[in-house]
């Protein structure tokens, strides 16, 4: 069970990703919220990473920047939306090795707001 700390919170990522050995693919869970003021990522919402969308939901807008956010703030240039293209619950799929899951997680973690 991973448990990492920010500030005095814990946050549980043991359920938000997993890591394909096989394809060497660490695939992530998403639930995203078009249309908001600004894109970022805002906490853990259903044992996923809840990320705002300044896109809408239509024509594929949504996907494509929460595609080009991620590829941005990870610095990793193969990322894919592998399920949900049409719901706001998706599995991304990071081509990497095993040895950069950390720095991958230790990027989005302080990226989470604790409003508590």
């Amino acid at each position: 069970m991973e448990i990492l700390r920010k500030n005095t919170f814990y946050i549980n990522m043991n359920n938000c990703y997993y890591y394909d050995e096989k394809n060497q693919l660490l695939v992530i869970k998403f639930y995203v919220q078009p249309a908001a003021k600004k894109t970022e990522i805002v906490g853990i919402y259903n044992e996923s990473i809840k990320c705002k969308l300044s896109a809408p939901p239509v024509d594929g807008k949504a996907n494509s920047e929460l595609v080009k956010f991620l590829k941005k703030l990870l610095k990793i240039s193969n990322i894919n939306i592998i399920s949900g293209l049409t719901s706001r619950e998706k599995k991304l799929a990071i081509n990497i090795d095993k040895t950069q899951i950390d720095s991958v997680i230790n990027i989005l973690i302080p990226q989470i707001s604790l409003d508590i």
